[in-house]
């Protein structure tokens, strides 16, 4: 499968530029190591648009973060992310100040993790 995908994302062709909405390493959490290890293996199938991190910050939390972080939110506000999300689906490149194809948030709920 991978040497498929490898074929069709030549230099020629465009990638899918995609953002994760989440929290990310260095803060201990399984979802923020699980985005990592996410992002590592998309980056290896898209190099030519690697992953980029909006992560959810907690009050009064100082995290230095990996290069791949572009932004930050803070976690209580994500509830504002996610209703204009559903509501406003095929407008995301509106809601948001950057430039990209997906936006993908990576979420858990009791012991359920989604991808949206």
């Amino acid at each position: 499968m991978t040497k498929n995908l490898e074929k069709l994302l030549t230099p020629k062709s465009k990638g899918v530029r995609v953002i994760y909405l989440s929290s990310y390493i260095p803060r201990k959490c399984g979802i923020a190591t699980y985005t990592k290890d996410l992002t590592n293996a998309i980056n290896l199938l898209n190099p030519h648009d690697l992953a980029e991190i909006m992560a959810a910050t907690r009050p009064k939390e100082c995290i230095n973060y990996p290069w791949e972080v572009k932004y930050k939110i803070k976690q209580e506000e994500l509830h504002i992310i996610l209703k204009q999300l559903i509501t406003l689906t095929n407008r995301v490149p509106i809601l948001f100040p950057f430039s990209t194809n997906t936006v993908c948030l990576v979420v858990s709920v009791g012991n359920i993790l989604f991808l949206l």
